[in-house]
């Protein structure tokens, strides 16, 4: 009856050194790593838009690299967020950096290149933007 118990054992400290690993596997980081995807913010608004699903398909968690026009830049103490133009005034591509150091000199009408991780559509009734988070330049 006893014999199962060290076969329980290798069980549990297998499945613990999996959930360790996984739990402190590294981010993937925008700034070293090669895009998956690089397209236009209205070119991957449209996307979304005409079929969201196949669009979450193709680019939610991946790296897509985005060179467009800057709307607007917010700087806050521990992050920062940069709005693209996607030449619609109701859409936009909204990219999200972690930290706001080195964003300073980001102007509104400046084109810029940035890539992140695509976290989907935000969409409402006036307004849909497409998300990047862990954003770089």
């Amino acid at each position: 009856m006893k014999k199962w118990i060290p076969y329980l054992m290798i069980l549990l400290a297998v499945a613990g050194t999996i959930a360790y690993m996984t739990y402190n596997k590294p981010h993937a980081d925008a700034a070293s790593e090669r895009p998956e995807y690089s397209i236009s913010p209205l070119g991957l608004v449209r996307e979304f838009l005409d079929n969201e699903a196949d669009a979450n398909e193709k680019y939610l968690g991946k790296l897509v690299q985005v060179q467009g026009v800057i709307r607007t830049v917010v700087l806050n103490p521990n992050s920062a967020t940069v709005t693209l133009e996607t030449g619609d005034p109701m859409t936009s591509v909204l990219c999200e950096f972690e930290t706001p150091a080195g964003l300073e000199a980001l102007k509104s009408g400046q084109k810029v290149s940035i890539q992140g991780f695509c976290s989907g559509m935000l969409g409402g009734d006036m307004m849909t933007d497409v998300i990047l988070n862990r954003c770089a330049l």
